[in-house]
């Protein structure tokens, strides 16, 4: 049984490969490599793109251009900048495992230089591998799969506010992103594509998702949104706080400030019994020492 399921996909990654190579053309993006920022200012988002197998282009012709483009519309009030993952994008073996550690390694080195810039992750095919190797679920004996290699710590998954997925091929496993990631997770798989669909035959399917960029871009702006407004919540929420520890300061000072006045006011009276007492004792002396 394996063996005729390695011959049936090898010429599927051969023909996916060869499908997004003749593909041609491109949108002028705003584009870094991992490690090379693209500008000096920090951008609202980071829409981090790990390409196809063999797929041309900035972020990739069939799925990362056409969907970055599609976000600057869709999200027209956020600085947006798009970064390729650096890696082979190939059939060699270990090639999406370095996909895996290098968009680790990117997304770390854009939070030290930019700590409150959010970000989009986009996978493609093989890159859709190294996206959910990075989020903690193995692509190992996937197409173009392979053993995790890093995973994004939680102070860098807490800034991802959506995952955007394309022919996914753990999908033909059955797996899929699971726990607290789900929620912003927009899996796409093409009835038919092979890469993603277990019996899938039509390899078509597999470089159709250029048509779905529209349908990622609006799911990722209402991401981005709802994460917008829970952060605004919570800096709400900590205002508050901060607001009702000065007002309970204040009233802890009030209080030690009538306290003290209470005890000034005690000082006083103890003298003015303290007086009245010697004049009593004068008296009396001078009345020849009568009670």
């Amino acid at each position: 049984m394996r063996s005729s399921q390695r011959r049936r996909r090898r010429p599927v990654t051969a023909v996916v490969a060869v499908g997004a190579a003749l593909l041609t053309g491109g949108t002028a993006l705003l584009i870094s490599r991992a490690g090379a920022p693209a500008e000096a200012a920090c951008a609202d988002i980071n829409v981090v793109v790990a390409r196809g197998t063999g797929e041309p282009g900035p972020l990739g012709q069939i799925v990362g251009d056409p969907v970055f483009a599609a976000m600057q519309q869709a999200v027209p009030n956020k600085v947006l900048t798009g970064t390729a993952v650096n890696y082979p994008a190939s059939l060699a073996a270990g090639s999406a495992g370095i996909g895996n550690t290098n968009l680790v390694n990117m997304v770390a080195s854009a939070m030290a230089a930019c700590p409150n810039q959010q970000f989009v992750l986009v996978g493609y095919s093989q890159g859709a591998n190294v996206v959910d190797n990075s989020l903690g679920v193995s692509s190992a004996g996937a197409l173009t799969g392979n053993a995790i290699t890093a995973t994004l710590p939680p102070a860098a998954v807490a800034q991802v506010d959506a995952v955007l997925l394309f022919g996914n091929p753990i999908r033909a496993q059955g797996k899929a992103i699971t726990g607290a990631n789900a929620a912003k997770t927009l899996d796409i798989c093409a009835n038919g594509d092979p890469v993603c669909m277990a019996g899938g035959a039509n390899v078509a399917a597999h470089l159709s998702y250029t048509q779905n960029a529209a349908q990622a871009a609006a799911f990722a702006a209402s991401k981005i949104a709802a994460a917008g407004t829970a952060a605004a919540a919570n800096n709400g929420a900590a205002g508050n706080a901060a607001g009702a520890g000065n007002a309970a300061g204040a009233g802890n000072a009030a209080g030690a400030g009538n306290a003290a006045g209470a005890g000034n006011a005690a000082g006083t009276g103890a003298a003015a019994a303290g007086n009245g007492a010697a004049a009593q004792a004068g008296n009396n002396a001078a009345n020849g020492g009568v009670g």
